[in-house]
């Protein structure tokens, strides 16, 4: 009996955080639609975009002192023609060109199966870009889903311009979304353009797998189909 409830239990928090609430699935309302977004037109996409940070900034969950520019933080993401973008990556020991060489060989390595970075899909609004990201936790960790804007300064730049939490509201606990924060341009710098020869691809990302975000379900069924 006890091996029973053991069984249950473990089942239940399995299930529990290895996929996505109803709630946060609700609050990530851009979708993928398989389709070019032509945002190559407007910036290089042969690379990634890294965001310097001075400050406290939650998703890095640490503090920079503004006094001291070597204690700079950063986020590097990449936004892919096909609409989906990747956010959060870094390479401590090696540059990112290392990184990126090593993801060629393993496609099966953290990066693609979520780990430290953020999945997700952009929508592009005039002069501004606006992405909605998720973790993919292991387990017992909590889902953390944002969403990022930046405006376009030139093909190289992008500025951090707002962001918000979509999966809790730490000024009232009872809402999941977060009102807009608008980003202090002293603090969070521009985004730079860094090109690379060999950039991760999105086709292996695990989120391709997940149903709810596709914008064409029929898309979704003919993908999973031909991946069989």
């Amino acid at each position: 009996m006890k091996k029973l409830r053991y069984i249950f239990f473990s089942l239940f928090f399995i299930s529990c955080f290895a996929h996505m609430p109803r709630y946060l699935k609700k609050n990530f309302t851009y979708c993928y639609e398989k389709k070019c977004t032509n945002i190559d037109t407007l910036i290089h996409i042969a690379g990634y975009f890294r965001e310097s940070i001075l400050g406290e900034n939650d998703l890095i969950g640490k503090v920079y002192d503004v006094s001291k520019p070597d204690t700079m933080g950063f986020m590097n993401f990449i936004l892919y023609k096909n609409g989906m973008c990747v956010f959060g990556f870094h390479n401590y020991e090696d540059s990112l060109s290392v990184l990126f060489k090593e993801l060629q060989k393993n496609k099966n390595d953290y990066f693609y199966k979520g780990g430290p970075v953020y999945w997700g899909c952009y929508q592009i609004y005039r002069d501004t870009i606006k992405l909605q990201v998720t973790n993919h936790p292991s387990f017992m960790a909590p889902w953390m889903v944002y969403e990022e804007w930046y405006k376009i300064i030139d093909r190289n730049t992008l500025q951090p311009i707002a962001y918000k939490r979509l999966d809790i509201d730490f000024d009232d606990k009872n809402k999941t979304i977060q009102q807009m924060i608008i980003l202090n341009p002293q603090k969070h710098l521009p985004a730079t353009f860094f090109p690379v020869k060999e950039k991760p691809e999105s086709k292996y990302s695990w989120i391709l797998k997940r149903k709810w975000f596709w914008c064409d379900k029929k898309q979704f069924k003919e993908w999973k189909k031909k991946k069989q």
